[in-house]
């Protein structure tokens, strides 16, 4: 499967269908399913969130498969899509807006080498999650953990 790899907290947010835009300085031809990975840096965040209740914590995995979304357009990108329309990030020119939709499959997160461009994933390297299935603690931390507050954008 194409493979894209994108730094946390932004991957699980796409997988979670709450990011719908991905920002990139390049275009593709590509259009269909694309696996989202976490890039290898940084390493044992945790993402936490006060707002819920219980509150919920969460542990953003590095350097693994994370879950998959369909890569529905690339475009130039607009004013528009900043943090309101789904790309939580600033417009810049020159910037392509690559539109996703949610799949809902989250695959376990095995460890993967990315690249800075699209790259191959051997689907028979990928176990996919049964709906319900959690994955939070799945590898085990190790290493220095780091707690991280969850950005509120307005």
């Amino acid at each position: 499967m194409r493979a894209l790899s994108v730094r946390q907290p932004w991957a699980l947010a796409i997988v979670d269908g709450v990011k719908t835009i991905e920002v990139r300085s390049w275009n593709t031809a590509y259009r269909g399913e694309l696996l989202i990975c976490a890039s290898a840096a940084p390493k044992n965040e945790f993402w936490s969130d006060e707002n819920f209740d219980p509150p919920i914590v969460r542990l953003l995995h590095a350097g693994c498969v994370l879950g998959s979304v369909k890569l529905v357009d690339v475009r130039p990108m607009v004013k528009a899509d900043e943090y309101e329309g789904g790309a939580f990030c600033e417009f810049f020119k020159g910037a392509y807006a690559w539109v996703l939709e949610a799949t809902g499959k989250q695959y376990r997160p095995d460890k993967v080498i990315g690249k800075l461009k699209l790259f191959d994933v051997p689907d028979e390297s990928l176990i996919l999650l049964a709906p319900g299935d959690r994955f939070y603690n799945y590898p085990p931390v190790q290493g220095e953990i780091k707690l991280t507050k969850r950005c509120n954008v307005t």
